[in-house]
């Protein structure tokens, strides 16, 4: 196809990265651009492009959650699916919940976070009166909110 050439409907999956997306895309309804461009190494640009080319032959539609744009197969109702952040969240929930008193540093190695997306969180969580923290010289502790040492 020579370049500025209109792509036909039924070549627009010919492509290898439109069709990557498209079958993720379907595979993962509701997925948001981010997840997209980073789950299938693509480069910024070049997932705009494809998710453009998909939306305006009709194989995706798009829609808003929050400040992220998602994407479903035509004709699928919109999925409001879980930020990165909630996910994270449930993440280091669970760890503390299944090792109570557990270490700030454990979880970071545990679950392979920056210290700081650690505490990030983790801050959220006890504001939130989901997780305990108690510190203890250097160290910091969590706890589920409901435990008793």
């Amino acid at each position: 196809m020579a370049f500025g050439q209109q792509i036909r409907r039924d070549e627009v999956l010919d492509d290898f990265s439109r069709g990557a997306i498209y079958g993720y895309i379907t595979a993962n309804p509701g997925a948001h651009y981010t997840r997209i461009k980073e789950d299938l190494g693509l480069t910024s640009g070049n997932a705009m492009h494809h998710l453009a080319v998909l939306e305006k032959k009709g194989f995706i539609e798009s829609y808003e959650d929050g400040i992220r744009k998602c994407y479903v197969p035509s004709g699928e109702p919109a999925v409001h699916s879980k930020t990165r952040r909630e996910e994270r969240q449930e993440m280091l929930f669970e760890a503390v919940s299944d090792s109570p008193g557990i270490l700030a540093a454990t979880l970071m190695e545990k679950l392979g976070m920056h210290a700081s997306k650690v505490s990030y969180y983790m801050k959220s969580l006890v504001e939130n009166g989901i997780v305990r923290a108690e510190r203890n010289g250097g160290f910091v502790r969590y706890f589920p909110a409901d435990a008793q040492d």
